[in-house]
């Protein structure tokens, strides 16, 4: 998988190059906004910022293009949350969510996109209530527009189990996650990484109730799925060996765990340097 990424990232650069060769702006805008999603999704957050507040000044001057503006502020606000620049993140989801509520309506795709990650920001920022508020309102919206097998709908059933956490439902939170995991073990496959992230959320939830046992196993299935398909060295994958050095802690087993936060070190180190 890591490998596909590398190829889809060489074909991107080729059709940005191309259309900035044209001197065609939107289909510049088109491609970095492209290029910038696959550099998202591979960890490479600074890149992709510059390549979002690229397409973002050219959409900018083009009245017609405001969907286009507001799905590129929508996906410049998910790295700078990533990033923990929420101060800067809410802003964007705001102009995003005014943007398509004005052009769509309140119960279009794109309003619900948009609040799935303003409820991620509020859920990391600890206002769960708000979090909760609005992640059943996407909820709402996914439910009269998807189908119930709809990737996006798992996603939100994920997001609105991690608030349950938080709160302490953790029955709850469980159901919602068994939930997502069959849409997304039905759509996407067992190997697929989102079908290892909910893995690795029930994971969190099973080291709140101190079942490590548990979730030593499907966290050992998060990371054999994540180190082929994101890269050993992903930001992802320290999260993951995080919580499994958590469940080996918890379990007395503390040279292994010692171990798995030296990687987790090595993981950080290397993203720090490859980012600077």
């Amino acid at each position: 998988m890591e490998g596909r990424y590398a190829e889809a990232e060489t074909a991107f650069r080729s059709a940005l190059e191309k259309a900035e060769a044209s001197a065609k702006p939107l289909q510049v805008a088109r491609s970095l906004n492209e290029l910038a999603m696959l550099l998202q999704i591979r960890g490479d957050f600074l890149h992709a910022e510059e390549l979002y507040r690229r397409a973002m000044a050219i959409w900018e001057t083009s009245p017609e293009q405001q969907l286009n503006l507001a799905a590129v502020l929508n996906n410049l606000a998910n790295v700078y949350g990533a990033e923990g620049q929420y101060d800067k993140a809410e802003p964007l989801c705001a102009r995003a969510l005014e943007i398509q509520t004005r052009i769509s309506g309140p119960e279009s795709g794109g309003v619900a996109d948009t609040l799935s990650n303003l409820g991620s920001l509020q859920y990391v920022r600890g206002h769960y209530a708000e979090a909760e508020s609005t992640f059943r309102k996407v909820l709402a919206i996914w439910a009269t527009l998807l189908n119930p097998e709809d990737p996006r709908l798992a996603e939100t059933l994920s997001s609105l189990g991690r608030v349950c956490i938080a709160v302490g439902r953790y029955s709850e939170a469980e159901r919602l996650y068994q939930r997502a995991l069959s849409i997304r073990e039905k759509v996407l496959g067992s190997e697929h990484p989102e079908t290892a992230r909910i893995w690795s959320q029930m994971a969190k939830l099973y080291l709140f109730e101190k079942q490590y046992g548990k979730a030593e196993q499907l966290l050992a299935k998060v990371i054999r799925i994540w180190e082929t398909a994101l890269g050993p060295e992903h930001p992802e994958m320290a999260v993951a060996l995080t919580n499994l050095a958590w469940a080996y802690s918890g379990e007395s087993r503390y040279a292994d765990a010692e171990a798995l936060m030296r990687r987790v070190l090595s993981i950080c180190a290397e993203n720090s340097s490859r980012l600077a």
